[in-house]
């Protein structure tokens, strides 16, 4: 059993084989890349390696958070959450489009409707709150 990590102690593959041709061959490949490994089976979504002794990864604070090995710390995503956010928002105006129509006024009623285009116009806005793409708050949809 081994465990292949790389310079920035990142673990590139973990190989549970007992089989002693496959490791050694795994062995001299990965060093030959400038990998180093450990004779040990390590998870890799759980460590990373320093001066070759496992260290647990902290647990990720949101799933809007990326792993740098660089700095042993849990990035921010901004592109990840934007592009979350945004599909949250274009399902709930996709859901909400039944009220979108040239009938729904009639059907319900100026003040209802009215609510609804209010609800929607929030859903387009809501990249402009403060705490946009990490902290957004979702507007609650009228109730018919």
């Amino acid at each position: 059993m081994i465990t292949v990590y790389n310079s920035l102690g990142k673990i590139l593959f973990a190989n549970n084989s007992d089989v002693l041709e496959v490791t050694n061959k795994i062995i001299e490949e990965q060093t030959v890349l400038g990998n180093f490994y450990l004779e040990d089976y390590i998870d890799v979504n759980k460590f990373y390696i320093v001066n070759g002794t496992p260290v647990e990864i902290p647990n990720q604070p949101s799933s809007y958070h990326v792993f740098n090995y660089t700095t042993k710390q849990w990035d921010e995503n901004i592109a990840l959450a934007e592009q979350s956010v945004k599909a949250i928002k274009n399902q709930l105006l996709q859901e909400s489009d039944w009220t979108d129509t040239v009938s729904a006024q009639t059907r319900l009623g100026e003040t209802l409707y009215n609510a609804w285009q209010d609800y929607r116009q929030q859903l387009r806005d809501i990249s402009l709150q403060s705490g946009y793409p990490l902290e957004v708050i979702y507007p609650e949809p009228p109730v018919s």
